[in-house]
C-alpha cells in the first residue's frame, strides 16, 4: 500500500512514466507521449486473468503516464487517499488494499474525476501491449489472497 501511495506521490511531483517491476518492455515509450494529447494515460485491461474478478474490463495501476508535474488527475487521486484509507473491521485485507489505494481505488478516482469534467486517456491492452507486457502472474495478488488477520481460525 505504501508503494502504491509512493508512486502516486512521485508521479504527482515529477510526472513521467510508471510501470511495475513485473513488466517486460518491448520498445521505448516515447510514442505514447504523442498519443496522450497532454493528458495522463492509463491502460484499460480486458485480456488479463484477473478480469474474472470484475464484471468486465478494469483499469489497473501497473502503468501510468503523467505528462507533467502536478497534473490535475494526480492531484485529485492524492486528495481522495484519506477518504479511502480507513479499513472497516469487517473488510478482508485484500479488498481493502484494492479499494483503498490499488486498482479499484484508481478506477473510482477515474470515474469521479471524469464525472467532474476531468480528462484522462484510456487505452485498451491491444494499444499498450506493443510497448510492454505486464506479467501479472507474479503479482502479490496471485500469491497471497488473505493476510493473517483475514484467516478464520
Amino acid at each position: 500500500m505504501k508503494i502504491d501511495l509512493g508512486k502516486y506521490v512521485i508521479l504527482h511531483h515529477y510526472g513521467g512514466f510508471y510501470v511495475d517491476m513485473d513488466t517486460i518492455p518491448h520498445k521505448g515509450f516515447a510514442p505514447l507521449t504523442l498519443l496522450s494529447a497532454g493528458l495522463p494515460i492509463m491502460e484499460v485491461v480486458s485480456d488479463d486473468w484477473r478480469t474474472k474478478m470484475y464484471a468486465s474490463t478494469f483499469i489497473n495501476n501497473h502503468f501510468f503516464y503523467v505528462p507533467y508535474p502536478h497534473d490535475p488527475f494526480m492531484t485529485y487521486v492524492l486528495s481522495r487517499v484519506p477518504y479511502a484509507a480507513d479499513r472497516p473491521f469487517y473488510k478482508f485485507m485484500i479488498d481493502h488494499i484494492l479499494r483503498s489505494i490499488g486498482p479499484m481505488f484508481i478506477m473510482n478516482c477515474y470515474d469521479a474525476y471524469k464525472t467532474q469534467g476531468g480528462k484522462v486517456t484510456l487505452y485498451t491492452s491491444d494499444i499498450i501491449r506493443p510497448y510492454f507486457t505486464h506479467e501479472g502472474h507474479v503479482s502479490w495478488l496471485a500469491k497471497k489472497w488473505f493476510d493473517t488477520q483475514d484467516k478464520i481460525t
